[in-house]
């Protein structure tokens, strides 16, 4: 399990916007991501999926970002 992040370009759309997601531990089979739940160390957590995104957020100035649809440690 790891942070991905997806790049999508369409050249419908004039302007550049990028979202990142799925914020934040979005691990797990497609099929049931609606009620899979996604348990990861409070380790990997913090070392392993949250940098990505506050490099996103902070440095990269993301436009959004969309939030993981699995349940995490639920």
């Amino acid at each position: 399990m790891a942070p991905n992040i997806n790049i999508f370009r369409d050249p419908r759309y004039l302007k550049a916007s990028a979202c990142a997601k799925h914020y934040a531990v979005h691990s797990g089979p497609e099929k049931n991501g609606h009620s899979f739940n996604s348990d990861v160390s409070t380790y990997d957590l913090w070392d392993t999926y949250l940098p990505a995104f506050h490099t996103l957020v902070v440095d990269a100035n993301v436009s959004g970002v969309m939030c993981a649809y699995n349940a995490f440690k639920g």
